[in-house]
């Protein structure tokens, strides 16, 4: 080969392994721009990491009407640890269900208030504890085990003591032959125990069936709390069935307004005694009469109302109704739904006369805005 030719030929290979440098160098500033990793490990209390867990990863929620929320999942390996490749740069959740035995551990309340979220490129430790358990049993007016009845807990107040807006719990579990349900993985905290008396299968109208009974044979007003402890276990939070009666609130659903709002509308009830939550029923948005109703309800003062969004991002609610149910069912209730008013701005970063100017800056591709009301209310319907 002539030197000529030589020197040819090493030119093309170094265009060549330049013009593949530039390739993977363009891929790599594409991947940073338009997604990223967000990686964590998943560890039980003593340390140790717990595999074969799925790990929900969520966009948080946009100011910008009709921008995407986007949400993955990934699987904890058997040291515990995973990954989630794909997501853009945003604010992210990432949270734990279903975990058998465990909970999460729970967030200060001074962390819940604000949130806790993660950008990509963020390592994310998940600490679990050994959940508690309330098991007792579910008998009739007569003494008699109720056989394969759905139990819930629902949780009412945090391990600190705070009342929980938002009620949640383990998913019902269902009586044995003896009438004994077992509940647990349940995060610490205080819960009230319930029955509505019906099994899984059954196909009575909730009409007809019994009111909701709370441990021990209560209304939601009168319910007693169960406090639960980290891999601790309440025995003995006993139901005994009230076989009665409830009563039905119904009427229809309007929108004042030109928008839709979306797929359905959620109604709930409130008890004006205790500020409780304690009943609600749903409207499908398409049905042309948006009729609703709201079954086994006892004797008392309420509050009832609607709520919905659409799909761009606009919140739908309806002014509390106060309705009296004495002995007999409450009909005719028309609830008005109005879109929420909304708050927009802009957020400016001030230069910093102090900067290095030849450093390389991080962009801030969101920051979190909350808005919070400025007045003590004790209504929990208030937005």
């Amino acid at each position: 080969m002539r030197i000529k030719d030589l020197f040819r030929h090493k030119a093309e290979l170094f265009g060549a392994a330049w013009a593949m440098l530039l390739l993977i160098a363009g891929s790599i500033i594409a991947n940073a721009q338009n997604g990223g990793v967000i990686t964590g490990r998943v560890v039980n209390d003593d340390g140790s990491g717990v595999p074969n867990l799925t790990i929900y990863v969520n966009q948080a929620p946009t100011g910008q009407r009709g921008a995407a929320r986007g949400s993955t999942m990934a699987v904890t390996n058997e040291d515990g640890n995973f990954r989630v490749t794909g997501p853009s740069p945003s604010l992210y959740t990432v949270n734990i269900f279903q975990t058998k035995e465990y909970a999460m551990q729970p967030s200060p309340t001074s962390d819940r208030r604000g949130g806790r979220y993660y950008r990509v490129g963020d390592n994310v430790t998940i600490i679990l504890v050994k959940g508690g358990v309330i098991t007792g049993g579910i008998t009739t007016p007569d003494g008699q085990p109720m056989i394969g009845v759905q139990v819930s807990a629902t949780m009412v107040r945090d391990a600190e003591g705070y009342p929980i807006r938002q009620s949640f719990g383990g998913r019902p579990r269902m009586t044995d032959d003896r009438g004994i349900y077992r509940l647990f993985g349940l995060p610490p905290g205080a819960y009230i125990v319930s029955t509505n008396g019906r099994t899984m299968y059954s196909q009575m109208p909730p009409s007809q069936g019994g009111v909701t009974t709370y441990h021990p044979s209560s209304t939601r007003d009168t319910a007693t709390e169960v406090v639960v402890t980290s891999g601790g276990e309440v025995t003995g939070a006993d139901i005994r069935f009230r076989i009665e009666r409830g009563h039905v609130i119904s009427g229809t659903v309007t929108v004042a307004s030109a928008q839709s709002p979306s797929s359905y509308i959620n109604v709930s009830l409130l008890s004006t005694a205790s500020g409780v939550f304690v009943g609600s029923g749903f409207v499908w948005s398409d049905d042309t009469n948006r009729g609703f109703a709201v079954y086994g309800v006892t004797d008392g003062e309420y509050e009832i109302i609607a709520n919905s969004g659409d799909n761009e991002g606009a919140v739908f609610t309806s002014t509390p109704r106060r309705v009296t149910v004495n002995g007999a069912d409450i009909t005719g209730i028309e609830l008005r739904l109005t879109p929420l008013s909304s708050v927009s701005g802009q957020v400016v970063i001030e230069a910093s006369p102090n900067a290095c100017e030849g450093k390389s800056k991080r962009a801030i591709e969101k920051i979190m805005i909350s808005a919070r009301r400025d007045e003590k209310t004790a209504n929990v319907f208030a937005p």
